[in-house]
């Protein structure tokens, strides 16, 4: 089973009072997520350079004047080794390809109105991170982070996974570091 976790809390020993409200929340998660080492190169996004991601997601809220409160939106997908075996399959790629592609799919529900970013994180236990900038790009509004929307998204990324041969379940972020080991 493929488990969705989307990070909104600080770990234990975080210096951080607030998740992802700090002036370097942008600069700090993309720069894990992005990072060559645990990528390979494997990184994508819609109406933003991944290469430049941090600087142009924080321009763009100082652009509208919208750079305070939570900054970004983060989330991951960890996936069991048989379904990653299924992927490589189904896809005729390597695991690592299929994930990206897989990213590419899942992130491309906000790509109309949000900044985002997706990263395949390879090693033992390949997965998937994506970072979304809060601050429209069409409007300058922030996301509202409704439950009615993390619910529309979850069943979004469930069909798409689904027609992938998938399963997603979602888990809370401190339940989720209890059956898989943190990234």
């Amino acid at each position: 089973m493929a488990l969705m976790k989307f990070i909104t809390e600080n770990a234990s020993n975080s210096p951080y009072d607030e998740k992802y409200k700090d002036d370097d929340a942008l600069w700090d998660v993309i720069g894990y997520v992005c990072n060559p080492e645990k990528t390979g190169g494997y990184v994508g996004g819609w109406a933003v350079d991944p290469n430049h991601a941090a600087y142009e997601m924080e321009l763009l809220a100082k652009l509208f004047h919208n750079d305070q409160g939570v900054r970004l939106r983060h989330w991951t997908i960890a996936f069991a080794e048989y379904e990653l075996c299924g992927l490589e399959r189904r896809h005729h790629c390597g695991c690592i390809t299929a994930l990206y592609r897989l990213g590419a799919q899942l992130s491309a529900y906000y790509k109309d109105q949000y900044q985002i970013i997706y990263a395949v994180h390879g090693g033992e236990r390949p997965h998937l991170h994506f970072v979304m900038n809060t601050v429209s790009y069409v409007d300058g509004k922030k996301f509202s982070g409704s439950k009615a929307d993390y619910y529309q998204y979850e069943k979004y990324a469930k069909r798409v996974a689904h027609d992938d041969g998938l399963t997603i379940y979602t888990a809370k972020d401190h339940a989720a570091t209890k059956y898989y080991h943190s990234y």
